[in-house]
């Protein structure tokens, strides 16, 4: 059998092909894709994505010490709740502000 560069492979080659599978290398996308979506969200937030990097970066760093794969999982579970939460304060913030800026006028009857 060949590599890429030509070579004959060897068994120390083949030994460093195979593929260590971890649970935590599968969460570590997870919390990255939780990362991302707060700085997506939070660039809608009404007070500025300042704030909500601040807030998000305590609750990483407060976590950052974690091991466990469950506890892990649980947090990333209740930060997908929370950007979910955020999202629909934006809405509403949104639809407030369309509301007062082109709501009903007042009929004089």
């Amino acid at each position: 059998r060949r590599t890429k560069t030509g070579r004959a492979a060897t068994s120390t080659s083949r030994a460093k092909s195979v593929v260590v599978s971890s649970k935590s290398e599968m969460i570590a996308p997870a919390v990255r894709e939780l990362y991302k979506q707060f700085m997506w969200t939070g660039k809608d937030y009404p007070g500025g994505l300042d704030i909500v990097r601040r807030k998000v970066k305590e609750g990483f760093l407060k976590h950052k010490d974690e091991t466990d794969p469950q506890i892990i999982r649980e947090a990333v579970l209740r930060g997908q709740y929370v950007v979910k939460e955020l999202q629909g304060m934006i809405a509403f913030h949104k639809y407030r502000s369309l509301k007062k800026s082109y709501g009903q006028e007042k009929s004089q009857t």
